[in-house]
Order: C-alpha cells, then sequence, then structure tokens
C-alpha cells in the first residue's frame, strides 16, 4: 500500500494506563522491533534477552502481558509460563508465546503444547498479529481494538495527533523506526539467517526500496537515508556487523 490511509479512527490507548508488556526473546533485535511497534499500538513495553532476566522481572515487577520466545535460554519457558499464570500474584493476564520458526512455508500447524500460555505467533507474522491478540488477551476498553490491522495505519493515527512543533523534528526518525520494525518482523527467517549486515540488506531489498518510498511520502527529502540508518542499527541488535573488506 502506497497511499496515506485517510480518516483511520485513532487505536491509542484512550484509558489512564497504558498495559504493561515484557517482551522476551534471545535476539535483542526482535525484542527492540517489537517494541517499537507494540508502543505505537498503547503498550508500555520492556524487554529481556534471557530467561533469568525474565524471571527476576517478573518477581519483580508486576506486568499485565507477557510475550515469550520459546527458545529462550536461562530458565525454560515453561516454567516462565507456569510463574507468570499461577506463581504470582496478581497473575500476568496474557501470555503469549513466540514460535521459534524461521520458514513461513513449512510450519502451518498449531504447536501442540502451549506451556500454560494463552496463544502463540509465529516470528515472522509478529508485526501483524500480535499487538491484536495481546488486546483481545487482556479485554481491551478501548473504542475499538486494532485487532490486525497493519501497524502502517497507526503510525499514521500516531503522526496526524502529534503534529505540535516540538515533535515534529523527530518525525522523520521515528517514522523510519516504525517502518524498519515492521519489514524486519514480517521477514524475520531472512533477517536470522543473514551471517552480515548487507547480506540481510540484500535479503530484504525490495521491502527497504519499498519503505524508503513511503518514508519520502511521509517527510519529504528531510529525512533522506534514515530508513538505512534505522536498519543498520536494528541489525546491530541481531549481533550483525557489517563485512570486513579486505
Amino acid at each position: 500500500m502506497n497511499t496515506k490511509p485517510h480518516s483511520e479512527p485513532s487505536v491509542l490507548l484512550t484509558r489512564q494506563r497504558r498495559p504493561r508488556v515484557l517482551v522476551a526473546h534471545e535476539r535483542s533485535g526482535i525484542g527492540e522491533a517489537v517494541r517499537r511497534v507494540l508502543t505505537i499500538y498503547g503498550f508500555d513495553v520492556a524487554c529481556a534477552t534471557d530467561g533469568d532476566e525474565v524471571e527476576q522481572l517478573l518477581r519483580g515487577e508486576t506486568f499485565d502481558g507477557l510475550v515469550l520466545d520459546v527458545a529462550m535460554p536461562g530458565t525454560p519457558s515453561y516454567e516462565l509460563c507456569a510463574l507468570a499464570k499461577t506463581g504470582l500474584t496478581p497473575p500476568v493476564t496474557a501470555v503469549v508465546l513466540v514460535a521459534t520458526v524461521f520458514r513461513r512455508s513449512s510450519y502451518k500447524r498449531r504447536p501442540s503444547r502451549l506451556y500454560g500460555a494463552d496463544d502463540y505467533v509465529e516470528i515472522y507474522r509478529l508485526g501483524e498479529q500480535l499487538p491484536g491478540k495481546l488486546w483481545r488477551l487482556l479485554g481491551s476498553d478501548l473504542l475499538g481494538p486494532p485487532g490486525e490491522a497493519q501497524s502502517e495505519a497507526v503510525m499514521w493515527s500516531m503522526l496526524e495527533d502529534d503534529v505540535s512543533e516540538d515533535a515534529a523534528p523527530a518525525a522523520p526518525e521515528r517514522i523510519a523506526d516504525l517502518l524498519v520494525a515492521d519489514l524486519v518482523l514480517s521477514n524475520a527467517d531472512r533477517v536470522l539467517n543473514a551471517n552480515s549486515i548487507e547480506q540481510a540488506r540484500l535479503g530484504l531489498e525490495g521491502d527497504l526500496r519499498e519503505a524508503q518510498m513511503r518514508h519520502a511520502q511521509a517527510v519529504g527529502d528531510q529525512g533522506s537515508g534514515a530508513v538505512d540508518l534505522a536498519f543498520t542499527r536494528l541489525m546491530a541488535g541481531f549481533g550483525l556487523a557489517s563485512q570486513e573488506r579486505g
């Protein structure tokens, strides 16, 4: 979609407290991408990269939701699910597992075990499905929960509501971050199989070109290069580096 959505109803949070969600994934880049998208959907997001850190945070703070990679190092996922649902007061209302499957064509079957979690989402559909799943599980009191709407529409809603002069200078970078987060989550299989930033960029060349076009439509020339910079920053969170040139 290359045209800006018009008359989109705002799905930004209208109640006083933003639901707190802990996003746990071994790859910090995945966690950061999810955080950027969920923040726009009205969540307050914290991130962790191993099971021991998740356990510590769950015991020390209160979260409404937990998004948990099934293959986290440290404390096993099944123990964390049990802790979140039955070992805390109050328990975590919404626990969603992230299926660590990178090939979208080879995985079409629901996992037989959710370890007591409420739902699951395949990694390459995080940006598309996770916000709606969390809102349904939490019993959102919004005028209308976002469901599985594309995060791009929510981005436009936010930007239309945030047009003050103080906010304007940050818009190009913010838009670039959101566009990159969305494309990375939609193509996590290709990103996680890459061995360098250059290889990841080559595998997502068409998606990046489209993101750059959308970014230019939103901010014009003032944000030139912002999408590529956002992509490089996020790839560093995956532990990828540039190829050495000899």
